[in-house]
């Protein structure tokens, strides 16, 4: 079972990692699915031929999946380089004033409802060990955990993708071919 452990943990990290893409869901394909009703809706209140709203709708949906894709990408890299910044200061912290770090994760630990002194031997065990000492302090003092990062690069490829997916509901209405889809009352 001590083997299991690290697995399991290792899954659900995984698992969270993977969920967190939720919000480059709900971002990319709200925005796809607003922008390019409200685009559609106008152009179509002007014309009667779907293939003028299809191709319109078309190319707003490519350059705001684009756009969106590089937005989210550029957002979630400057996240990163902030955390990454974040932690390389708390490091350099614990290096150099050990004991008022150590008194910060004291603080972090009572604050939290530990009693002081389980607080006081849990802060000396894990300052012992320097990385554990960076990630608790991280998560607790700064509220930085590596898990809620996305990757850049997922992060754009899923918003754009969700962008395109709402993106491309207001267009089924107007076929390439056939009668002329109305949206005048």
């Amino acid at each position: 079972t001590a083997k299991r452990g690290p697995r399991e943990i290792d899954g659900e990290r995984e698992r969270i990692a993977r969920l967190a893409g939720i919000r480059e869901v709900v971002f990319g394909g709200q925005d796809g699915l607003i922008s390019t009703t409200t685009l559609v809706a106008g152009i179509a209140a002007t014309t009667s031929q779907n293939v003028v709203v299809l191709v319109a709708g078309t190319i707003a949906a490519i350059a705001g999946a684009l756009s969106m894709a590089v937005g989210s990408y550029l957002a979630s890299r400057a996240q990163r380089q902030l955390y990454e910044s974040e932690l390389a200061n708390e490091q350099h912290e614990i290096a150099e004033k050990p004991g008022e770090e150590m008194a910060e994760l004291l603080a972090a630990l009572v604050g939290r409802g530990m009693p002081r002194q389980d607080a006081i031997e849990v802060m000396r065990r894990v300052a012992a060990h320097p990385n554990l000492m960076l990630e608790m302090l991280g998560a607790l003092e700064l509220g930085l955990v590596p898990e809620s990062l996305g990757s850049p690069t997922r992060d754009a490829l899923v918003t754009g993708m969700a962008f395109v997916v709402g993106a491309a509901v207001p267009l089924l209405p107007f076929p390439a071919a056939g009668r002329p889809v109305s949206v005048r009352p």
